[in-house]
């Protein structure tokens, strides 16, 4: 079931509230998280990976974690990018993206696309999934959906060449 009180749906969810919450829970109360100890495990998992594509960035606090390591650039809607990331994360690159209208083409330049809490926003999550698949360099981490084809996936690209 789509949560239509989300930012996705309905612009009025006030990123000041998700400001609130990104400083007052803090990057170090992430790291202990189960959810977040699982992505890390599959971020580790990748090989040769230099850029890092966070669809549905939120505060960006994946870009705080990752963004030493790689090339990070967080993806969401132009007002959670404008109200909530470059607050809280205003030296990360950010590209304001609404999966509904934008080309996903643009994530081709990416060796890592983490979807965290994002397919399962929208009434079509087989329609983005095939999208994200279609543009996927090399690595696909899909983290935290809840619809019922699955809680979890980690999908590697195949090299056909």
């Amino acid at each position: 079931m789509v949560n239509k009180r989300t930012a996705w749906y309905d612009d009025t969810v006030l990123p000041q509230a998700m400001v609130v919450a990104a400083l007052e829970r803090g990057n170090s109360d992430l790291l202990k998280l189960e959810n977040y100890q699982v992505l890390d495990g599959l971020v580790r998992l990748t090989n040769n990976c230099k850029t890092m594509a966070d669809l549905g960035c939120g505060a960006a606090e994946l870009g705080d974690i990752y963004g030493k390591k790689l090339d990070y650039t967080g993806f969401d809607l132009p007002h959670i990018i404008d109200g909530v990331a470059k607050i809280i994360h205003p030296n990360l690159q950010y590209i304001k993206f609404d999966a509904n209208t934008t080309d996903f083409s643009i994530l081709k330049d990416f060796d890592l696309i983490v979807c965290n809490g994002f397919i399962s926003e929208f009434p079509n999550p087989l329609e983005i999934l095939e999208k994200l698949l279609n543009n996927t360099k090399k690595y696909l981490i899909i983290h935290r959906q809840f619809f019922e084809i699955s809680k979890l996936f980690y999908i590697q690209k195949q090299d056909n060449g």
